[in-house]
């Protein structure tokens, strides 16, 4: 299992948070080898505060807040595509030849939100578009931006935000909405609360809950 953070000034970072598309784990191969140099990057988490995490953004893709954030690998046989905004879920129990194992999980991510996956496996927000099978960063918990779905249940500042059942976008529901045990309103889909009245079809500021660790 990965540590749970490593410290910004031990982090090797080859450019911004929000525009890392990686082919090789950590960025870089170990000369002769072709094997990754930094694979132990792979799953690490860190905690940047607002002015960190805007040192680290890159402004023409979107701007990062603070929050937690985490290293992982995109499948490479998901059936979307990943974008910024989008929520990423855990494909637990994969086999894939580029993958870091470890104890409870091999820190892959897909786009593909379904029943069988799990809507409430979600692992964070993707920060940009990356390439299938290529390694990147999604965001956990804190002020996050998250892509809502083209009808907006309840556009509301305030309400809460979910994932949207089988989809990598998410909705706002009203207050009054029962919390159910499946469905867009059911418990495990909760991902924070908007900060803003979410539009529809647009990436909105959500303050996330924690999603499962790995």
């Amino acid at each position: 299992m990965a540590l749970p953070f490593i410290e910004l000034g031990n982090l090797r970072l080859g450019g911004k948070l929000n525009a890392t598309n990686d082919a090789i784990a950590g960025g870089s191969a170990a000369g002769g080898t072709g094997a990754a140099l930094y694979a132990g990057l792979v799953g690490k988490r860190i905690w940047l505060d607002n002015q960190q995490a805007l040192a680290l953004s890159d402004t023409t893709i979107g701007t990062l807040y603070a929050g937690i954030y985490q290293y992982v690998l995109f499948s490479s046989a998901s059936t979307a595509t990943n974008a910024r905004g989008q929520i990423a879920f855990w494909l637990l129990g994969a086999s894939q030849a580029n993958s870091v194992k470890t104890d409870d999980g091999q820190y892959i991510v897909t786009p593909d939100g379904s029943a069988t996956i799990g809507d409430g496996l979600w692992s964070g927000i993707t920060l940009n578009t990356v390439t299938k099978g290529n390694y990147g960063w999604v965001q956990l918990a804190g002020l996050a931006s998250i892509k809502f779905r083209a009808a907006v249940t309840s556009a509301v500042a305030g309400n809460l935000a979910v994932v949207t059942t089988t989809s990598n976008l998410a909705d706002g529901i009203a207050d009054a909405t029962a919390i159910t045990a499946g469905g867009a309103a059911g418990a495990k889909n909760i991902l924070g609360v908007c900060l803003e009245a979410p539009a529809n079809s647009t990436i909105s500021k959500v303050y996330l809950r924690n999603p499962i660790f790995f």
